[in-house]
């Protein structure tokens, strides 16, 4: 299983089940044998849908005039999530949502992926409302606007949705290979009170 299978896998657990999206993903990835980036384009695909889940809706819904199978629909959103926020070289996208479609619809839909995702250049967001711009629920967006002007509200709501910084911290208490073990009485008075 690959980590573009997997991520479908995620969302589709997370649609049915209405779980917790930590739990699902430390539920499914725990015995996997996927490491390195395809555990973190697994993890980019599963939380990025997520937190731009309405964003995506709009755009499929600008490319298609019937709604597909739930599948199907996640596949494209999947696949317009690689193109437009992860940046994913065109051919790559749609080559891989196409073989996930392959796997999971008929051949009809398959080329109805192809066909959509070849286009999605053509859908955008400008015309959107702001809270489906910035995947924000609109009571929150509008709760923003009361308390902030336009621009600090979409700043605030694009900061809402980066990705978080990760900081690391050495526990200075545990030795590094070929430290000496550290004393108590090495520490400084605070650190072990």
């Amino acid at each position: 299983m690959n980590s573009r299978e997997l991520a479908l896998d995620l969302v589709q657990r997370w649609s049915r089940s209405g779980r917790l999206a930590d739990e699902l993903l430390e539920e499914r990835l725990t015995g996997m044998a996927i490491t390195g980036p395809d555990r973190a384009l697994t993890m980019d695909l599963f939380y990025g849908y997520l937190r731009n889940k309405s964003a995506l809706e709009f755009l499929q819904s600008q490319l298609v005039t019937k709604p597909p199978r739930d599948i199907v629909s996640l596949i494209l959103q999947l696949g317009l999530y690689q193109l437009h926020f992860l940046k994913v070289p065109a051919h790559a996208a749609v080559h891989e949502s196409v073989a996930l479609a392959k796997l999971h619809a008929n051949r009809a839909e398959s080329g109805f992926v192809n066909a959509v995702l070849r286009r999605w250049d053509k859908a955008t967001l400008t015309s959107a409302p702001p809270w489906v711009r910035f995947s924000h629920p609109q009571w929150l967006w509008e709760r923003w606007s009361r308390h902030w002007d336009s621009a600090q509200s979409e700043q605030l709501c694009q900061w809402n949705n980066s990705v978080p910084l990760l900081y690391v911290r050495r526990n200075t208490l545990q030795p590094l290979d070929g430290d000496a073990p550290v004393e108590k009485t090495d520490l400084h008075p605070l650190c072990y009170r």
